[in-house]
């Protein structure tokens, strides 16, 4: 198991192609950064909790204005008590470009979610309602959607008038910012369906 803390995160770094004004259509090129990762990820240290996330996949789809990213989510109960309740960390770097925060079931029925406060990092804390008190030792599926703009950025940012391609850039952290211990997770990049991809590369920082 690998300990991660705030800010001492692996980033990603990805460039591709695109069509002058970010307007990317077609099918898209699953680009899958790691599978399985098998790590325990603490970024609350004084967090008490009763949830273990069993498994955590991460999809990020990166389609003209909005970026769309996905969690997928299975939630277990370790005990000592019930609970109903799941805490939702959004990374405070990219908060001013949060458009929308929403939860689902697995069957994807909507679920109460609520702003619970700015904490010590400036990461920004959601607090979902689960479908139901999960007993100790029983596990429930969500699902939680996460909407940005302006988070592809246009490199360079002016280009030459006989060009309609341009290349952006999407940064992100490789691992899931969370209150809560992780047994694995996995993260993919769904990029539009093009020829150039120019790279991706991993930022240990």
């Amino acid at each position: 198991h690998i300990l991660m803390y705030p800010y001492a995160f692996s980033l990603f770094n990805i460039h591709f192609c695109a069509k002058q004004g970010l307007e990317m259509e077609g099918n898209f090129k699953l680009v899958t950064l790691f599978l399985i990762l098998a790590i325990t990820l603490s970024c609350l240290a004084t967090q008490e909790t009763n949830i273990n996330i069993n498994n955590l996949k991460r999809e990020i789809y990166l389609k003209g204005k909005y970026v769309r990213i996905t969690h997928e989510l299975t939630l277990q109960n370790t005990g000592p008590r019930r609970t109903k309740q799941y805490l939702h960390m959004v990374n405070g770097n990219y908060s001013k470009n949060l458009f929308e925060v929403l939860a689902f079931t697995k069957g994807y029925l909507e679920l109460p979610i609520s702003f619970e406060k700015k904490d010590e990092t400036g990461s920004l804390v959601y607090k979902v309602d689960l479908p139901y008190s999960i007993e100790v030792g029983s596990k429930v599926e969500i699902h939680i959607l996460e909407l940005y703009k302006n988070r592809l950025l246009p490199k360079p940012e002016k280009l030459p008038l006989s060009s309609d391609e341009q290349m952006v850039e999407f940064i992100d952290n490789l691992y899931a910012l969370t209150a809560y211990p992780i047994t694995a997770q996995e993260v993919i990049v769904a990029v539009p369906n093009i020829n150039k991809l120019e790279y991706l590369s991993l930022i240990h920082i």
